[in-house]
C-alpha cells in the first residue's frame, strides 16, 4: 500500500515529539507545546484531511519494570502509558492507521543500540546525532530525536518491508 504521509509519536510527556513527512516536506511539533488533547487531535484531523493516505507509527511504552517502581517511576510510566491509550484512542477517532512499535524495535532496525550502562544522557545524545545524520533541514533535539528516528524507522517499513506494516496495522 502506498503512504503519502507519514506520521511518527514518541509519546513521551515532556520531551515527547511528533513528526510528520508529507511531500517531502518535515515537519515537527513538540507534543508539550500542544495545549491539550484537542490541539493535538486538531493537528492530526489537518493531516488526515490533506492526504489520501496517511499512517502513523507510535512508540508502544510497554510494560513496567522493577526498576520504574523506584522514585516514582511507576506514576510517570502509567501516565506515559494513559497518553499512549489517548494516542491510539484520537486515531481511531479521525480514521488514521497506525502501527506501535516498541522501543527496542526501532532501535534495534536502525542499530542504535549502546554500549551497557550507557546514561540516559549518553544515549539521548547518541541518538540526537544519528537523527541528526538522517535529517540536515532540521535541527534534532532531545524531544523531536525520537521521533524522527520513529520516522526513519517507519519511512523504511512502509517502502521496504510492506507487509510487516499491513500485517501489524490497526485500523478502524
Amino acid at each position: 500500500m502506498k503512504y503519502d504521509t507519514i506520521i511518527a509519536i514518541d509519546p513521551g510527556i515532556s520531551n515527547g515529539g511528533l513528526t510528520v513527512l508529507r511531500d517531502g516536506k518535515l515537519t515537527c511539533y513538540k507534543l508539550s507545546k500542544l495545549k491539550d488533547f484537542t490541539d493535538l487531535k486538531d493537528v492530526l484531523m489537518r493531516y488526515k484531511e490533506i492526504s489520501d493516505n496517511p499512517i502513523c507509527f507510535i512508540e508502544d511504552v510497554g510494560n513496567l519494570r522493577p526498576s520504574d517502581l523506584v522514585d516514582f517511576k511507576a506514576y510517570n510510566i502509567q501516565k506515559l502509558g494513559r497518553h499512549v491509550e489517548m494516542l491510539k484512542n484520537i486515531m481511531h477517532f479521525i480514521g488514521i492507521p497506525f502501527v506501535m512499535v516498541h522501543a527496542k524495535s526501532w532501535q534495534s532496525y536502525l542499530k542504535l543500540k549502546g554500549p551497557k550502562g550507557e546514561t540516559d544522557t549518553d544515549r539521548k545524545n547518541r541518538y540526537k546525532t544519528a537523527a541528526g545524520i538522517y535529517f540536515k533541514t532540521v535541527k534534532p533535539t532531545l524531544w523531536n530525536a525520537d521521533a524522527l528516528l520513529i520516522l526513519v524507522f517507519g519511512f523504511r517499513k512502509v517502502n521496504q518491508e510492506p507487509d510487516w506494516v499491513e500485517d501489524r496495522i490497526c485500523r478502524n
